[in-house]
């Protein structure tokens, strides 16, 4: 499967009335030579990702584990996991994903918009609500396998989009 999506960092928390209710989710990554391997409790349920390089678009498949493949991976993650809460918000047609980041990524809120195509992609524009935010889908920092081992990018965002 191919998938297509922007990232965006959000300089708040958008409003509770905004965000309803959240899920839990605690992830870790594997680490390997080139894309990421992750394994993700979600909620009660648990998934194995593998995602290829990319930007905008890349291949990712993703598989539904038991809790036990879960727990047997999970200590192999030690060095690079992840926290956050993710909120699912529909707007005009589109479902997004509010990540905000707890532990060491605490204050970090990330929106994501996933497309069918990079033309719906790139003619997406955000709600009134995230006008302020900042497009981070072509900045390699903010892939989450990144912010695990490098913590919250502070600095002025250097990468362009090609």
């Amino acid at each position: 499967m191919r998938e297509t999506e922007r990232k965006f960092r959000l300089a708040n928390r958008p409003d509770p009335g905004i965000l309803g209710p959240g899920v839990p989710i605690a992830q870790g990554y594997l680490i390997t030579q080139g894309g990421e391997e992750r394994i993700r409790r979600k909620g009660d349920r648990c998934f194995w990702t593998v995602k290829g390089e990319g930007d905008l678009s890349r291949d990712e498949f993703e598989v539904e584990v038991p809790e036990w493949v879960f727990s047997l991976l999970w200590p192999h993650t030690k060095d690079c996991r992840i926290e956050k809460t993710r909120h699912m918000v529909t707007w005009d047609g589109f479902a997004f994903e509010v990540d905000v980041y707890h532990g060491a990524l605490a204050g970090l809120v990330i929106l994501e918009c996933e497309f069918l195509d990079q033309d719906a992609a790139l003619s997406f524009r955000l709600p009134e609500w995230a006008a302020e935010a900042r497009e981070v889908t072509w900045d390699e920092r903010y892939k989450n396998r990144n912010l695990c081992l490098d913590g919250i990018p502070h600095d002025p965002d250097t990468a362009t989009r090609p």
